[in-house]
């Protein structure tokens, strides 16, 4: 069995208010809040985490292919890398880039906060 580690990098919006922070972050469509930045930085980690883990531990390789291309995630030469990613059993590196920023409006003038991770998993 080999390991597929997946780097990855996402930028986490948020506006700040007397309660706490108010998180999203584009391309997952993922809303949190957070008490913290520290708090901020670990929820952010867990539920882009969480993403990978289920597409691609529990729906697979190739689910987790098309799931990238339909909520807007593109490569360079992106047909032709995505047939040879989904007839392929070997993952090249690729990188996949969001190409529609849909910022919901009460984020439009938001704090940026950037996080580079890596996920790993058996294939």
């Amino acid at each position: 069995m080999s390991k597929l580690t997946i780097n990855y990098s996402f930028t986490t919006l948020y506006n700040e208010s007397e309660e706490g922070l108010y998180c999203y972050i584009p391309g997952f469509d993922i809303h949190f809040f957070a008490t913290s930045e520290e708090e901020r930085t670990t929820i952010a980690n867990a539920m882009t985490h969480s993403f990978f883990d289920f597409w691609v531990k529990e729906q697979g390789q190739k689910s987790f292919l098309l799931h990238l291309n339909r909520i807007g995630f593109r490569t360079q030469n992106h047909n032709f890398a995505m047939q040879s990613l989904l007839n392929s059993r070997n993952i090249k590196k690729t990188k996949f880039k969001l190409l529609r920023d849909n910022i919901p409006s009460e984020y439009a003038s938001a704090q940026k906060f950037n996080v580079e991770a890596d996920f790993a998993v058996a294939v």
